[in-house]
């Protein structure tokens, strides 16, 4: 590390050789995909090159590193708590359910209004039978 502090472009790479295996395995298993883990790698060593400065020589590089890829990590958790991910099947799967409720209240809806048929009463005995509503009105006793 001192070495890429007084400017050896070769350091950083050596570093960057050195840790990065290390650093995904260890951030994939405290509960981040594989894919996240190595962008969190790739984002502790942005914010290392950032903090170059700040690394004192003869301190241990591997518990600073680290530190800043935990840290990387639980900032990547609290962003995605702000602001949570909907995946696309399931999206998916919400508005192909939206729309087969908006298909049976506009089927009501047409059933409701027609004259009655006998084509209509049909459908509409059907569409009553699959609610769970009784087919016949019940007299309402009074009290």
């Amino acid at each position: 590390m001192s070495a890429y502090v007084a400017g050896d472009v070769g350091a950083f790479d050596e570093l960057f050789r050195r840790y990065s295996a290390l650093l995904v395995r260890a951030l994939v298993r405290r509960s981040a995909t594989l894919e996240e883990a190595r962008d969190q790698v790739q984002e502790t060593f942005l914010q290392l090159h950032r903090a170059r400065f700040d690394f004192h020589d003869g301190s241990r590089f591997r518990p600073w590193v680290f530190t800043i890829a935990l840290n990387v990590q639980r900032q990547a958790a609290r962003s995605r708590a702000r602001r949570p991910e909907v995946s696309l099947e399931l999206e998916a799967l919400q508005l192909a359910d939206a729309a087969t409720t908006s298909d049976r209240t506009a089927e009501a809806e047409l059933i409701r209004a027609a004259p009655a048929s006998p084509l209509i009463t049909a459908r509409r005995s059907r569409f009553v039978g699959s609610t769970g509503f009784p087919t016949r009105r019940q007299p309402v006793s009074s009290v």
